[in-house]
Protein backbone atom coordinates (compact mmCIF):
# COMPACT_ATOMS: atom_id res chain seq x y z
CA UNK A 1 0.00 0.00 0.00
CA UNK A 2 0.85 3.30 -0.99
CA UNK A 3 -0.10 6.53 1.64
CA UNK A 4 0.06 9.91 0.42
CA UNK A 5 0.56 12.81 2.74
CA UNK A 6 -0.79 16.40 2.44
CA UNK A 7 -0.25 18.99 4.73
CA UNK A 8 -2.80 21.63 4.90
CA UNK A 9 -3.22 24.88 6.66
CA UNK A 10 -5.24 27.24 6.06
CA UNK A 11 -5.39 26.27 2.50
CA UNK A 12 -8.50 24.23 1.78
CA UNK A 13 -9.35 25.56 -1.38
CA UNK A 14 -5.90 23.92 -2.67
CA UNK A 15 -6.44 20.84 -0.67
CA UNK A 16 -9.43 19.93 -2.00
CA UNK A 17 -8.31 20.39 -5.62
CA UNK A 18 -5.21 18.53 -4.79
CA UNK A 19 -7.62 15.72 -3.65
CA UNK A 20 -9.80 15.75 -6.76
CA UNK A 21 -6.85 15.17 -9.25
CA UNK A 22 -5.95 12.03 -6.72
CA UNK A 23 -9.21 10.69 -6.85
CA UNK A 24 -8.49 10.36 -10.66
CA UNK A 25 -4.95 8.60 -10.31
CA UNK A 26 -4.89 5.19 -12.15
CA UNK A 27 -3.12 3.42 -9.40
CA UNK A 28 -5.50 1.10 -7.11
CA UNK A 29 -3.64 0.47 -3.70
CA UNK A 30 -2.97 4.34 -1.91
CA UNK A 31 -4.56 5.96 0.89
CA UNK A 32 -4.35 9.33 1.72
CA UNK A 33 -3.67 11.40 4.84
CA UNK A 34 -4.51 14.90 4.91
CA UNK A 35 -2.55 16.32 8.26
CA UNK A 36 -4.49 19.84 9.54
CA UNK A 37 -1.80 22.22 11.25
CA UNK A 38 -4.32 24.08 13.36
CA UNK A 39 -6.24 25.66 10.09
CA UNK A 40 -7.52 28.95 11.85
CA UNK A 41 -11.18 27.46 10.73
CA UNK A 42 -11.63 23.55 11.16
CA UNK A 43 -11.62 22.01 7.29
CA UNK A 44 -13.81 18.91 8.50
CA UNK A 45 -17.48 20.67 7.24
CA UNK A 46 -15.02 21.41 3.63
CA UNK A 47 -13.62 18.09 3.39
CA UNK A 48 -17.22 16.18 4.37
CA UNK A 49 -18.61 18.54 1.39
CA UNK A 50 -16.00 17.62 -1.44
CA UNK A 51 -15.68 14.01 -0.82
CA UNK A 52 -19.85 13.91 -1.25
CA UNK A 53 -20.22 16.77 -3.84
CA UNK A 54 -16.32 17.45 -5.56
CA UNK A 55 -15.32 20.58 -6.05
CA UNK A 56 -17.43 23.86 -6.49
CA UNK A 57 -16.21 24.66 -9.34
CA UNK A 58 -14.24 23.19 -12.07
CA UNK A 59 -10.39 24.78 -11.85
CA UNK A 60 -9.41 26.68 -14.87
CA UNK A 61 -6.28 24.76 -15.34
CA UNK A 62 -5.75 22.62 -19.10
CA UNK A 63 -5.45 19.45 -17.33
CA UNK A 64 -8.68 19.53 -16.04
CA UNK A 65 -10.17 19.82 -19.32
CA UNK A 66 -8.19 17.43 -20.47
CA UNK A 67 -5.93 14.59 -18.19
CA UNK A 68 -8.80 14.60 -15.54
CA UNK A 69 -11.71 15.27 -17.16
CA UNK A 70 -14.59 12.79 -16.47
CA UNK A 71 -15.70 11.23 -13.18
CA UNK A 72 -13.45 10.24 -10.51
CA UNK A 73 -12.03 6.73 -10.87
CA UNK A 74 -12.12 6.19 -7.01
CA UNK A 75 -14.90 6.63 -4.80
CA UNK A 76 -14.30 9.56 -1.61
CA UNK A 77 -14.58 7.68 1.15
CA UNK A 78 -13.08 9.53 4.46
CA UNK A 79 -13.19 9.45 7.73
CA UNK A 80 -11.79 12.80 10.52
CA UNK A 81 -9.39 12.08 13.15
CA UNK A 82 -7.34 13.58 15.83
CA UNK A 83 -3.23 13.02 15.75
CA UNK A 84 -3.57 10.35 18.92
CA UNK A 85 -6.15 8.26 17.43
CA UNK A 86 -5.55 5.16 15.16
CA UNK A 87 -5.85 4.86 11.98
CA UNK A 88 -8.14 3.03 9.90
CA UNK A 89 -6.69 2.44 6.22
CA UNK A 90 -10.74 1.11 4.97
CA UNK A 91 -10.98 4.99 4.46
CA UNK A 92 -9.49 6.75 1.19
CA UNK A 93 -9.23 9.83 2.83
CA UNK A 94 -8.64 10.26 6.50
CA UNK A 95 -8.13 14.28 7.86
CA UNK A 96 -6.46 14.31 10.76
CA UNK A 97 -6.14 17.19 12.74
CA UNK A 98 -3.24 18.36 14.66
CA UNK A 99 -4.45 20.97 16.38
CA UNK A 100 -1.36 23.36 16.42
CA UNK A 101 0.80 24.71 13.69
CA UNK A 102 3.56 22.40 13.92
CA UNK A 103 5.11 22.90 10.63
CA UNK A 104 6.10 21.15 7.62
CA UNK A 105 8.40 18.56 9.06
CA UNK A 106 6.34 17.48 12.37
CA UNK A 107 3.06 17.57 10.38
CA UNK A 108 4.73 15.18 7.73
CA UNK A 109 6.40 12.97 10.81
CA UNK A 110 3.06 12.46 12.85
CA UNK A 111 1.47 11.02 9.30
CA UNK A 112 4.49 8.66 8.39
CA UNK A 113 4.05 7.54 11.84
CA UNK A 114 0.32 6.20 11.52
CA UNK A 115 1.30 5.03 8.15
CA UNK A 116 4.25 3.12 9.41
CA UNK A 117 1.82 1.42 12.13
CA UNK A 118 0.49 -0.40 9.75
CA UNK A 119 2.65 -3.16 8.28
CA UNK A 120 1.12 -3.19 4.92
CA UNK A 121 2.63 0.30 3.82
CA UNK A 122 5.14 -0.14 1.73
CA UNK A 123 5.63 3.44 0.46
CA UNK A 124 4.75 6.79 1.32
CA UNK A 125 4.55 9.99 -0.86
CA UNK A 126 4.43 13.42 0.66
CA UNK A 127 3.13 15.89 -1.83
CA UNK A 128 2.19 19.53 -1.36
CA UNK A 129 -1.05 20.43 -0.61
CA UNK A 130 -1.11 23.17 -3.74
CA UNK A 131 -0.90 20.84 -6.51
CA UNK A 132 -2.37 18.87 -8.68
CA UNK A 133 -1.59 15.67 -10.47
CA UNK A 134 -2.21 13.56 -13.27
CA UNK A 135 -3.58 10.30 -13.16
CA UNK A 136 -0.53 8.52 -13.98
CA UNK A 137 1.96 10.62 -11.92
CA UNK A 138 1.92 8.16 -9.14
CA UNK A 139 2.22 4.89 -10.94
CA UNK A 140 5.11 6.26 -12.97
CA UNK A 141 6.74 6.79 -8.82
CA UNK A 142 6.24 3.60 -7.96
CA UNK A 143 7.41 1.88 -11.14
CA UNK A 144 10.88 3.50 -11.40
CA UNK A 145 10.88 2.58 -7.60
CA UNK A 146 10.61 -0.77 -8.59
CA UNK A 147 13.21 -0.62 -11.07
CA UNK A 148 16.19 -0.57 -8.85
CA UNK A 149 15.57 -1.48 -4.62
CA UNK A 150 18.34 1.61 -4.50
CA UNK A 151 16.11 3.85 -5.12
CA UNK A 152 15.57 5.11 -1.67
CA UNK A 153 14.21 9.05 -2.11
CA UNK A 154 12.70 10.23 -5.85
CA UNK A 155 11.54 13.52 -7.15
CA UNK A 156 8.87 14.01 -9.93
CA UNK A 157 9.08 16.87 -12.68
CA UNK A 158 7.93 20.15 -10.83
CA UNK A 159 5.77 21.95 -13.17
CA UNK A 160 4.53 25.84 -12.42
CA UNK A 161 1.09 25.65 -12.13
CA UNK A 162 0.24 29.14 -13.57
CA UNK A 163 3.08 29.14 -16.39
CA UNK A 164 2.21 26.51 -19.06
CA UNK A 165 4.97 23.98 -19.51
CA UNK A 166 7.96 25.73 -17.87
CA UNK A 167 9.46 23.55 -14.97
CA UNK A 168 9.99 24.67 -11.57
CA UNK A 169 12.50 21.89 -10.43
CA UNK A 170 13.15 18.32 -11.25
CA UNK A 171 15.32 17.78 -8.50
CA UNK A 172 18.15 20.97 -6.89
CA UNK A 173 21.52 21.26 -5.82
CA UNK A 174 23.34 22.91 -3.32
CA UNK A 175 26.68 24.55 -2.69
CA UNK A 176 28.27 24.31 0.18
CA UNK A 177 30.38 27.11 -0.14
CA UNK A 178 27.84 29.33 -1.25
CA UNK A 179 24.70 28.00 0.46
CA UNK A 180 23.19 28.76 -2.96
CA UNK A 181 20.06 26.21 -3.72
CA UNK A 182 19.72 25.21 -7.69
CA UNK A 183 16.68 24.30 -9.01
CA UNK A 184 17.23 21.93 -11.53
CA UNK A 185 15.85 22.68 -15.10
CA UNK A 186 14.18 25.53 -13.49
CA UNK A 187 12.26 27.44 -16.21
CA UNK A 188 12.91 25.19 -19.08
CA UNK A 189 10.48 23.99 -21.04
CA UNK A 190 9.44 20.30 -20.47
CA UNK A 191 10.14 19.45 -24.00
CA UNK A 192 13.88 20.58 -23.08
CA UNK A 193 14.88 18.37 -20.00
CA UNK A 194 17.74 16.48 -20.24
CA UNK A 195 17.59 12.51 -19.84
CA UNK A 196 17.70 10.98 -16.60
CA UNK A 197 20.85 9.59 -16.38
CA UNK A 198 22.41 13.41 -16.82
CA UNK A 199 20.00 14.93 -14.11
CA UNK A 200 20.38 12.55 -11.29
CA UNK A 201 24.06 12.54 -10.48
CA UNK A 202 23.13 16.43 -10.21
CA UNK A 203 20.83 16.07 -7.21
CA UNK A 204 21.76 16.89 -3.89
CA UNK A 205 17.93 16.67 -2.49
CA UNK A 206 14.14 15.88 -3.66
CA UNK A 207 12.01 19.22 -3.94
CA UNK A 208 9.78 18.72 -1.01
CA UNK A 209 6.39 19.58 -3.22
CA UNK A 210 7.10 15.68 -3.94
CA UNK A 211 9.17 13.47 -2.15
CA UNK A 212 8.35 9.54 -2.89
CA UNK A 213 9.94 7.37 -0.33
CA UNK A 214 10.08 3.69 0.23
CA UNK A 215 9.64 1.90 4.13
CA UNK A 216 13.04 0.68 4.18
CA UNK A 217 14.55 4.29 3.57
CA UNK A 218 12.50 6.13 6.35
CA UNK A 219 13.20 2.69 8.71
CA UNK A 220 16.84 3.30 7.81
CA UNK A 221 17.75 6.79 8.21
CA UNK A 222 14.74 8.17 10.56
CA UNK A 223 11.62 10.62 9.78
CA UNK A 224 12.32 14.46 9.08
CA UNK A 225 14.49 16.57 11.37
CA UNK A 226 11.33 18.68 12.92
CA UNK A 227 13.56 21.40 14.41
CA UNK A 228 14.08 23.13 10.70
CA UNK A 229 10.05 23.67 10.97
CA UNK A 230 10.10 24.58 7.35
CA UNK A 231 12.74 24.75 4.59
CA UNK A 232 16.04 22.57 4.76
CA UNK A 233 14.43 19.19 5.76
CA UNK A 234 14.49 17.83 2.36
CA UNK A 235 18.35 18.09 1.83
CA UNK A 236 18.90 17.37 5.24
CA UNK A 237 16.74 14.10 4.62
CA UNK A 238 18.59 13.19 1.75
CA UNK A 239 22.39 13.75 3.48
CA UNK A 240 20.97 10.68 5.76
CA UNK A 241 21.35 8.27 2.65
CA UNK A 242 23.35 4.89 3.18
CA UNK A 243 25.64 4.14 0.53
CA UNK A 244 23.80 1.81 -0.90
CA UNK A 245 20.54 4.04 -1.24
CA UNK A 246 20.37 6.80 -4.20
CA UNK A 247 18.26 9.36 -5.13
CA UNK A 248 16.10 9.63 -8.64
CA UNK A 249 13.97 11.82 -10.74
CA UNK A 250 11.14 10.53 -12.76
CA UNK A 251 10.50 12.54 -15.80
CA UNK A 252 6.91 11.44 -16.43
CA UNK A 253 5.94 11.73 -12.67
CA UNK A 254 4.00 15.33 -13.82
CA UNK A 255 3.09 17.54 -10.43
CA UNK A 256 1.58 20.94 -11.23
CA UNK A 257 2.91 23.43 -8.78
CA UNK A 258 1.40 26.58 -7.42
CA UNK A 259 4.26 26.94 -5.04
CA UNK A 260 4.14 28.67 -1.61
CA UNK A 261 0.55 29.06 -1.39
CA UNK A 262 0.40 28.67 2.40
CA UNK A 263 3.35 31.45 3.04
CA UNK A 264 3.27 33.51 -0.31
CA UNK A 265 6.61 32.45 -1.90
CA UNK A 266 6.29 32.53 -5.85
CA UNK A 267 10.34 32.23 -7.23
CA UNK A 268 8.60 33.28 -10.59
CA UNK A 269 8.59 37.06 -8.19
CA UNK A 270 10.25 37.21 -4.48
CA UNK A 271 9.98 35.70 -1.65
CA UNK A 272 7.61 36.86 1.25
CA UNK A 273 9.28 37.80 4.43
CA UNK A 274 8.09 34.29 5.96
CA UNK A 275 9.81 32.40 3.24
CA UNK A 276 13.20 34.91 4.16
CA UNK A 277 12.63 34.56 7.79
CA UNK A 278 12.94 30.36 7.41
CA UNK A 279 15.14 30.12 4.88
CA UNK A 280 17.58 31.97 7.00
CA UNK A 281 16.56 29.92 10.25
CA UNK A 282 17.62 27.20 8.61
CA UNK A 283 20.66 27.92 7.46
CA UNK A 284 22.56 27.92 10.79
CA UNK A 285 20.81 24.49 11.87
CA UNK A 286 22.10 22.79 8.96
CA UNK A 287 25.35 24.10 9.08
CA UNK A 288 25.59 22.96 12.48
CA UNK A 289 24.05 19.85 12.00
CA UNK A 290 26.16 18.78 9.06
CA UNK A 291 29.29 20.98 8.31
CA UNK A 292 29.93 22.92 11.24
CA UNK A 293 33.94 23.71 10.40
CA UNK A 294 32.07 25.57 7.22
CA UNK A 295 30.05 27.58 9.69
CA UNK A 296 31.54 31.07 8.86
CA UNK A 297 29.86 30.34 5.54
CA UNK A 298 26.86 31.08 7.06
CA UNK A 299 27.87 33.96 8.64
CA UNK A 300 28.61 35.31 5.06
CA UNK A 301 25.76 34.52 3.73
CA UNK A 302 23.36 36.32 6.57
CA UNK A 303 25.05 39.03 5.92
CA UNK A 304 25.17 39.47 2.27
CA UNK A 305 21.43 38.86 2.40
CA UNK A 306 21.00 41.52 4.95
CA UNK A 307 22.86 43.91 2.97
CA UNK A 308 21.13 43.08 -0.46
CA UNK A 309 17.93 43.45 1.22
CA UNK A 310 18.94 46.95 2.64
CA UNK A 311 20.13 48.17 -0.89
CA UNK A 312 16.54 46.96 -2.40
CA UNK A 313 14.81 49.16 0.40
CA UNK A 314 13.19 45.59 1.45
CA UNK A 315 13.32 46.19 4.94
CA UNK A 316 10.71 43.76 5.60
CA UNK A 317 12.73 41.14 4.55
CA UNK A 318 15.85 42.44 6.09
CA UNK A 319 13.87 42.16 9.35
CA UNK A 320 12.69 38.56 8.61
CA UNK A 321 16.39 37.48 7.85
CA UNK A 322 17.80 38.91 10.77
CA UNK A 323 15.15 37.36 12.90
CA UNK A 324 15.19 33.99 11.10
CA UNK A 325 19.11 33.70 11.78
CA UNK A 326 18.64 34.65 15.45
CA UNK A 327 15.49 32.13 15.55
CA UNK A 328 18.03 29.68 13.73
CA UNK A 329 21.01 29.75 16.40
CA UNK A 330 18.74 29.58 19.31
CA UNK A 331 17.11 26.20 17.62
CA UNK A 332 20.90 25.08 17.71
CA UNK A 333 21.44 25.87 21.76
CA UNK A 334 18.00 24.38 22.31
CA UNK A 335 17.82 20.93 23.49
CA UNK A 336 14.93 20.10 21.98
CA UNK A 337 12.48 21.38 19.19
CA UNK A 338 11.71 25.17 19.15
CA UNK A 339 7.82 24.07 18.06
CA UNK A 340 5.42 23.74 20.49
CA UNK A 341 1.68 22.63 21.19
CA UNK A 342 1.87 26.22 23.63
CA UNK A 343 4.37 27.94 21.78
CA UNK A 344 3.58 27.99 18.38
CA UNK A 345 5.62 28.28 15.01
CA UNK A 346 8.71 30.21 15.91
CA UNK A 347 8.51 32.87 13.42
CA UNK A 348 5.67 34.30 15.85
CA UNK A 349 8.27 34.89 18.94
CA UNK A 350 10.64 38.02 19.07
CA UNK A 351 14.01 36.88 19.41
CA UNK A 352 17.04 39.00 20.51
CA UNK A 353 20.87 37.81 20.72
CA UNK A 354 20.02 38.02 24.62
CA UNK A 355 17.15 35.52 24.12
CA UNK A 356 19.62 32.91 22.41
CA UNK A 357 22.59 33.50 25.87
CA UNK A 358 19.47 33.38 28.58
CA UNK A 359 16.78 31.34 27.12
CA UNK A 360 17.98 28.02 27.73
CA UNK A 361 19.98 28.27 30.77
CA UNK A 362 17.28 29.61 33.01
Amino acid sequence: MIVIIIVNWNGIDDTLECLESLMRLRTENFRVLVMDNGSTQSPVDAVKSWAANGLEKAPLHPSWRHDLAGPRTHEATWQHISAAEPWDDEFLVTLVEIGWNSGFAHANNVGMKLALDNPDVDQIWLLNNDTIVLPDTLNELVQLAESDSRYALIGSTLVYYHHGDLVQAIGASYNLLTARVEQIANKTKISEIAPPEMIEPRIDFVVGASMFATRAFVESVGLLDDKYFLYFEELDWAKRLRPDQKLGWSPASIVYHKEGASIGTDSMKRNSPVAVFYANRGLPIFYAKWHPALFPVVVLKIIFNILRFALRGDFSSLKACWKGALSGLSAIFSRSSETTATKGPPHLESLSIRDIMFRNHR
